[in-house]
């Protein structure tokens, strides 16, 4: 157990604390699928069994060992197609996937599907495409799976679930998991996004697809941009795996300490950088690189190398930073923490939800400000030893993810750093 989560364990109860301690280490999972026999299994031995198939090899595929016997290897480009006689509705696909990241990582952008399953049959068919893209802001290693089901009026209604890579490197292997109830009505459809068994985010009452909406095709790729992928053990499992649901913290990159690009810009995070270049309201008369700073920073840290800095520099001028919290649950509490330096007494955060539209729900917003007693001023200190009440919200009706704003203004400045978003208990005081 991290030494930085010690101070939750002091304070719950015994009951709450295997939990958390369970769910601190990684411990999220879905049940073990090897026992149960896949529908659908692919494990990559050779060109000749996908093609006795009836699947198409394009060039530019080898297959070499991988992480059991041998495995697909794919080029910029390269494909394997291959039909899927039987699709279940409610079920899980599972890979495998070695992915070596492109030296120029500020570039990187994979505008094409790892894996994508369609339906040929129909041009008005449900899609489920598997992708590794960038954010504009917070640049990020960042997994993508991308949900389009046709509507009426021939558009389509598109949803993306989002998982962090912060942690893979080149020549490791990671195991993919998509968990899906599809065709239903909306309000029972349901898809989650694991990797290496930890659940990374959840879309609830996507609209349902036509009845030719569901997949007959599987196609697995390398994205693009001269990137090579490896892909292993391809299988499709008839059942729903249950979520465990002990307590883990939803903020990613919570301490800062991953930047793909080196620009300074923690990943995951937007509206954080050089002065002038994040977010400053108000003072329309100051020049920007006067109104305050915003800054990932290795001068101070609660735990490991690095910390945000964030300062105003004049009366009315406020700035902000902001990171998506997803996998929450409605109707669900959360606790919000965080590790803090200031020099002055008050403290800021707001938590705004949004629906699966991207609607805000204004309703719901919430405001938390924070005086911190003058003897935890100018020194480390957790937000929960001095916030009364605690800082808590709950998620809404409808909530499909949350933006977390650390906000500053008035000549004020706070180093921020371990942020955590952490369920409480069922039944928690």
């Amino acid at each position: 157990m991290p030494e930085r989560f010690m101070p939750y364990l002091r304070r719950n109860s015994p009951a709450w604390l295997a939990a958390l301690a369970a769910g601190m280490c990684g411990m999220q999972a879905y049940p073990a699928v090897e026992a149960d026999t896949p529908f659908f299994n692919e494990p990559f031995e050779s060109r000749a069994a996908i093609e006795a198939r009836e699947g198409k090899v394009s060039a530019g595929v080898e297959f070499e060992l991988g992480k059991t016997d041998n495995a697909a290897f794919f080029d910029s480009g390269a494909f394997i197609r291959l039909p899927l006689s039987d699709f279940s509705a409610e079920g899980c696909v599972e890979f495998q996937e070695l992915i070596e990241w492109p030296a120029d990582g500020p570039k990187f952008r994979c505008p094409a599907s790892v894996l994508e399953l369609s339906n040929t049959a129909s041009t008005n068919a449900m899609r489920l495409h598997v992708t590794h893209n960038g954010r504009q802001y917070g640049f990020s290693r960042e997994l993508g799976v991308r949900v389009s089901v046709p509507a009426t009026n021939g558009s389509a209604i598109a949803e993306t679930l989002s998982g962090a890579c912060l942690d893979w490197a080149d020549g490791q292997w990671q195991k993919i998991a998509i968990a899906y109830k599809l065709g239903g009505a909306p309000s029972n459809n349901e898809i989650r996004l694991y990797i290496n068994n930890l659940l990374q985010d959840v879309c609830r009452g996507m609209p349902a697809g036509t009845n030719a909406g569901l997949f007959d095709t599987i196609t697995i790729g390398a994205p693009g941009n001269s990137v090579r992928v490896a892909v292993d053990n391809l299988r499709i499992y008839p059942f729903w795996p249950e979520v465990d649901s002990r307590p883990r913290n939803l903020i990613r990159n919570y301490s800062y300490e991953h930047d793909s690009n080196a620009d300074g810009v923690p990943d995951f995070w937007s509206q954080i950088g050089a002065p002038g270049k994040g977010y400053w309201g108000g003072a329309p008369g100051i020049a920007p690189e006067s109104r305050g700073l915003s800054r990932r920073t290795e001068q101070e840290s609660y735990s490991g190398r690095y910390s945000v800095h964030m300062e105003s520099k004049a009366l009315g001028v406020g700035g902000q930073a902001i990171t998506a919290i997803y996998g929450l649950e409605p109707g669900r509490e959360y606790l919000l923490d965080a590790a803090v330096k200031a020099s002055h007494p008050a403290l800021s955060l707001m938590v705004c939800p949004f629906d699966m539209n991207g609607n805000f729900i204004k309703e719901e917003k919430k405001t938390f400000e924070i005086n911190l007693p003058p003897e935890n001023r100018n020194r480390w200190v957790l937000l929960s030893g001095s916030a009364r009440p605690p800082l808590r919200f709950r998620a809404p009706a409808g909530c499909r993810y949350a933006n977390l704003y650390l906000l500053v203004h008035d000549c004020q400045g706070v180093y921020w750093d371990d942020l955590y978003c952490i369920a409480t208990a069922e039944g928690e005081d």
